[in-house]
């Protein structure tokens, strides 16, 4: 008989109630510490690659080429196998296919080839893997039980209905033809509903996402639009003995310090939305309102307040103008986002577009940096440029997010978007560093200085190590990254032992060039100089 998959949890640090209104939660069983874990999946029940990323990363440790490197051209020089039964999956090496192959993979590889070359949908594949495991008893019995205690909404997604409702009930009819098990349509619509509502987005260390990841302890995370906590996927189980995928697990992380008998939280949506598209988005995906303490405060926040012009520029009869004009624009930029979907991964084809609406933001002289839609907008501009290899333009844009619009957005400066846009912004100095190497030039008629290149990628490296080694330490793939980022600049020796002879005043004179460099970029694309001021204020 066959044993189930060795675990490893810990949840030693919460315990689970019922709560009013929201269903089971889970709370602090004492004081946790920012950036201490709270809980910890080496083996999440459900795990299944997004179609378009089963070329790009490995079937069993979902890694890809290029993971661990920092240049573009690292993915490169590495290559993935396909299965040769099936030839729709991938793996890195003949190690990571035996192990899928044990796992899970021998159960679904036939129908892979025979489906070939259709590929079932995401859901799909996450389910039939789910329901042969279960029939070949490699799930252990108390994940099953828990996994159909979960909330389904099933009545909700019903009484919705629309294409949500009827892609979960087309899944199911499919799953049940094609996995020929013996699971009920019954449970398997549920199964189904329940991997709507309660599965999470994987992604990498720098918020790509990849894919679909369930557990029914972290699913009973409840939700908060100020949340306390966050999710990784990439810290590795503690014993190796069991052969966990150095990938794919599911680890919960404090964001600030969580008192005890406090619920522990995660946001469900993007936290920086304002009040009225975060409720908007919850009430359509998930089925309630909510009442957490940012949204108590209505839209009396810095992610709902609009910037108000000195009374000069504005009368009380212009405001309804100005209004209008607010309206409209942040409309037309919504649609566009909501359009670029079918865009992922040309965003450079779309760089003109993005700047001629950033300009219409700029335009309207009451738009913060900071609020939706502009990050958002920026960041579809910031891949744009990255696809397009125009590094230095790139910089400046990473660096209006680390200089103005970040701070702004999250009050911790551990916050993971903050960290990683700082590394975005190192990889960037180093690019251009190496540009003008090459051709003793910037490209694109930017002309950024060599030496405050250097220094700022000592800075940056500085403060995401001090950051980084604050309170508990994780060895996951993003402390990898940093680290063998750090190795190389000291390795080099130059800029690093200049930057540490006098660190403060380098410190001091580098990010007063950075800034500089983003209040020039501000003023071409037409921002205001009250709200370049408001944003781009002296750090450290």
């Amino acid at each position: 008989m066959t044993n189930p998959l060795k675990q490893e949890i810990r949840t030693a640090d919460v315990y689970t109630k019922q709560v009013a209104d929201r269903g089971n939660g889970i709370f602090a069983a004492h004081d946790i510490a920012p950036r201490s874990e709270v809980i910890f999946v080496a083996r999440p029940l459900m795990v299944a690659l997004s179609t378009s990323e089963l070329q790009n990363r490995c079937y069993y440790c979902y890694s890809s080429p290029g993971d661990l490197d920092y240049s573009p051209e690292a993915a490169n020089n590495q290559a993935l196998k396909a299965c040769s039964g099936c030839k729709v999956v991938k793996f890195c090496d003949k190690r990571c296919q035996a192990r899928a192959w044990s796992e899970y993979h021998r159960l679904e590889c036939k129908l892979y080839g025979r489906l070939q070359p259709k590929i079932l949908p995401t859901t799909a594949r996450a389910i039939i893997r789910l329901l042969k495991q279960h029939r070949a008893n490699l799930l252990p019995h108390s994940e099953w039980d828990q996994l159909l205690a979960l909330e389904s909404h099933q009545e909700d997604l019903l009484k919705a209905g629309g294409e949500r409702w009827q892609d979960a009930f087309i899944a199911m009819k499919g799953i049940k033809s094609y996995c020929g098990t013996e699971h009920s349509e019954a449970t398997i619509l549920r199964i189904t509903c329940m991997l709507l509502i309660n599965s999470y987005t994987i992604t990498n260390p720098t918020f790509d996402s990849f894919g679909l990841i369930l557990h029914p302890r972290p699913a009973l995370l409840n939700h908060s639009c100020d949340a306390n906590a966050f999710l990784r996927f990439d810290i590795p189980a503690w014993s190796d003995q069991e052969g966990f995928p150095p990938y794919g697990s599911i680890s919960v992380h404090a964001l600030r310090p969580i008192a005890k008998d406090e619920e522990v939280t995660v946001s469900y949506v993007d936290p920086t939305f304002p009040r009225d598209k975060r409720q908007e988005e919850l009430k359509a995906r998930y089925f309630f309102t909510c009442s957490c303490s940012l949204c108590a405060r209505g839209r009396d926040s810095p992610l709902d307040r609009f910037h108000q012009p000195t009374r000069a520029m504005t009368t009380d009869t212009t405001q309804p103008a100005i209004n209008a004009i607010i309206s409209e624009t942040g409309d037309l930029v919504e649609q566009f986002l909501m359009s670029q979907n079918s865009y992922r991964g040309r965003e450079h084809t779309q760089i003109d577009t993005i700047k001629q609406l950033m300009h219409r933001l700029a335009q309207t002289k009451s738009w913060p940096l900071h609020r939706y839609p502009w990050p958002q907008l920026r960041q579809q501009l910031l891949l744009g440029l990255i696809a397009s290899q125009r590094f230095s333009e790139a910089l400046l844009q990473s660096a209006v997010f680390v200089r103005g619009v970040h701070p702004a957005l999250f009050e911790q400066e551990h916050y993971p978007m903050r960290v990683v846009q700082m590394w975005t912004l190192w990889i960037l100095c180093r690019q251009c560093l190496l540009a003008l190497m090459l051709r003793g030039r910037s490209p694109h008629n930017i002309q950024l200085d060599p030496q405050m290149l250097g220094f700022l990628s000592c800075a940056l490296i500085d403060d995401i190590r001090r950051i980084m080694s604050q309170g508990t330490k994780w060895g996951g793939k993003l402390e990898k990254k940093f680290d063998r980022g750090f190795q190389d600049l000291r390795n080099e020796g130059r800029f690093w032992d200049a930057y540490q002879q006098n660190k403060a005043e380098t410190r001091k004179m580098v990010f007063s060039w950075i800034d500089d460099q983003v209040r020039t970029l501000l003023q071409q694309e037409g921002v205001s100089q009250d709200i370049i001021d408001s944003a781009v204020e002296p750090q450290g």
